[in-house]
């Protein structure tokens, strides 16, 4: 797949995830930011395309690499820091989110720590989890998943 593709992809499919409110109109997407994002984008809507010649035509902004766009939603994806789902082996098969945070402190001196956060995503209850978590297929409703998956960062 191209590279144009897979930015394409990336920032539509970061978009609609989001619950951002997407429109397309002759290669040209308006994008309406939800208040709680207007701060991080600096606006209210974002209008973009990826093709360079309609972007030319329209003065709007041509998602590629180095794009202001681009570089934001990669800065919030990384701050947001890894995913990973694996089983907790126990009797009840707890479905478990280990969250994984690289904090940097600054001051003095400096130093760096990488924390993990274990999260019982039925309960939303941080799990004291000191085992190595090995990767399963999961059995799981997909409906309390999305539904507790941002509950679970915010608790963490």
């Amino acid at each position: 797949m191209q590279l144009e593709n897979k930015i394409k992809d990336f920032v539509l499919l970061f978009f609609e995830t989001s619950k951002f409110t997407i429109t397309c109109k002759n290669k040209i997407y308006f994008v309406d930011v939800p208040e709680k994002n207007q701060n991080y984008f600096q606006k209210s809507r974002i209008i973009f395309t990826f093709d360079e010649i309609t972007a030319n035509e329209n003065n709007c902004e041509l998602i590629i690499p180095g794009s202001k766009t681009l570089f934001q939603i990669i800065n919030l994806c990384t701050n947001k820091g890894p995913v990973i789902k694996k089983d907790y082996p126990n009797p009840k098969g707890y479905c478990v989110i280990r969250y994984h945070f690289f904090v940097y402190f600054s001051g003095i001196s400096n130093s760096s720590q990488l924390f993990t956060i274990d999260v019982d995503l039925e309960k939303l209850k941080i799990l004291d989890v000191n085992e190595v978590l090995e990767p399963k297929t999961l059995t799981f409703n997909s409906e309390l998943f999305s539904k507790n998956i941002t509950k679970s960062y915010l608790l963490s």
